[in-house]
């Protein structure tokens, strides 16, 4: 955990148009693209940088939500919680698990 995650966690929730599908603004690219030098003057890095920075957040809070909510008895491990979680909680109704959906071959 850094300082530049935080910032970045803050900035990004303060422009729900680039993690909020409902949001017009989600569907428009130069809304977006504005959004994120916005971000990346207000944390001090470049807009590459910042959208990496955040999808690999966006990434773990996913992993990390759903190791938090894995059934009792599932086998998880008991590990020391992601200290980020409660920052990027905003996102948990945006964060939908996939479908897994797996094809097996008939063997005859």
């Amino acid at each position: 955990m850094t300082d530049f995650d935080e910032l970045l966690i803050d900035a990004v929730r303060r422009r729900d148009f680039l993690y909020d599908k409902a949001m017009k603004g989600f569907r428009l690219p130069k809304l977006k693209t504005a959004g994120w030098r916005e971000i990346a003057n207000e944390v001090g890095g470049t807009e590459q940088e910042c959208m990496r920075s955040w999808a690999s957040l966006r990434d773990r809070f996913g992993k990390e939500l759903r190791r938090l909510e894995a059934p009792s008895g599932s086998g998880a491990p008991k590990i020391e919680p992601w200290p980020l979680i409660d920052s990027m909680m905003f996102l948990r109704e945006h964060v939908k698990p996939r479908r897994h959906i797996f094809w097996f071959k008939k063997v005859f």
